[in-house]
């Protein structure tokens, strides 16, 4: 079988889409299809003496009047060989939308809160993906949440949704305590807390702020730190943050093996969003061996099984309760941490690629 890829996304702003499909494609590429691989010319050469791939200069911005040039141009002059078109992100060509296609969808949170958003964006994104879930032969969602909010919201039958798993690097695992300990007196930190991840409303970082505040006002000597990406739209949420005192840190763009000591370095990893469609983060820290403690949406818990420790996301006083219990309790955290670990194993970037090439390339 013949499958094009659309790879653009790895060559600028996208870092949860690169990451995705850096990690499926060496196990895909070990199948017996054969992969047309599109994208900008300084990513995709990187494959050129790859037996089982054929390269397709793809150089156009997502959801621009290029893209739509480009992509009849492409359809015109393989669409004779090509039997399957996967999409890793919900920009597709209007010249594919009638082909035989897969696209991933993640979430749909901007339309669920979309008064955290620019509206036009907003309709603009719901309009787009609307028609694109509806011509797409198969769907893949990221939970089983994001395939009931699909249906809900867009009237897509469930049996052409699949959902499949992110996976998770080998890199994450429980690291030597003295590797750990050189790291912390390098970077300078303390007791810490520990988020991962955009600075966007919807994560609830400032009711986390203030729920450590309050820990800090009852004798708790903790920092927290903060690791996610630089951008400029987040400015003047960072300068925000940090005027609350210097013991909040933010870590821009680290590597992925400074990013698995931040997670075993952490007294407690918090994730308080509102919304979530899967939650990579979560599973990173769970390979690393954290304590977690989850706001309690229903994507967490089927992810964690049931099995974790959740607050309500709107309670900072809940928060606080949930932090103090796994800073207090030393057997029930570290019972916490084992059932972490245990779920943690079903996670990984060769069943990703395997549930792909058995339920959607056919």
């Amino acid at each position: 079988m013949n499958i094009f890829i659309d790879v653009r996304l790895c060559s600028y702003g996208y870092q949860g889409v690169k990451t995705y499909i850096e990690n499926i494609l060496p196990y895909l590429l070990n199948s017996e299809h054969t992969f047309y691989i599109a994208g900008y010319e300084d990513y995709i050469k990187k494959f050129e003496n790859v037996k089982n791939v054929k390269l397709i200069k793809f150089e156009a911005p997502i959801h621009s009047l290029k893209e739509q040039i480009l992509g009849w141009k492409i359809k015109r002059k393989f669409g004779r060989l090509i039997n399957v078109y996967f999409f890793p992100y919900p920009a597709v060509p209007v010249a594919f939308l009638n082909c035989n296609f897969v696209v991933k969808l993640h979430d749909i949170t901007p339309f669920k809160f979309w008064y955290y958003y620019n509206p036009a964006k907003v309709l603009l994104g719901l309009l787009i993906t609307k028609i694109i879930s509806l011509k797409a032969k198969k769907i893949i969602a990221v939970s089983e949440n994001t395939k009931n909010d699909l249906v809900r919201l867009f009237g897509i039958a469930k049996e052409k949704i699949n959902v499949i798993y992110d996976g998770v690097s080998e890199i994450f695992r429980i690291l030597p305590k003295e590797e750990i300990e050189e790291f912390k007196k390098r970077n300078n930190l303390k007791k810490f807390v520990l988020y991962v991840g955009n600075r966007e409303k919807t994560k609830n970082l400032f009711r986390l702020i203030k729920a450590v505040e309050i820990l800090k006002s009852n004798s708790y000597d903790l920092e927290l730190v903060i690791v996610g990406r630089k951008f400029k739209k987040y400015d003047k949420n960072d300068k925000k943050v940090l005027n609350y005192g210097n013991w909040i840190k933010i870590f821009y763009d680290i590597s992925e093996e400074d990013l698995v000591k931040f997670y075993n370095a952490c007294e407690v990893y918090v994730q308080p969003s509102l919304n979530e469609g899967f939650g990579l983060p979560i599973v990173e820290a769970m390979k690393c061996g954290c304590c977690i403690v989850l706001s309690d949406i229903p994507v967490f818990r089927e992810i964690t099984e049931n099995k974790g420790l959740y607050f309500n996301s709107y309670s900072v006083k809940d928060i606080v309760i949930k932090i103090k219990q796994v800073l207090d309790d030393r057997e029930f955290r570290e019972k916490l941490i084992s059932e972490y670990l245990k779920i943690s194993t079903k996670f990984s970037w060769e069943n990703t690629a395997k549930f792909i090439i058995g339920n959607c390339f056919l």
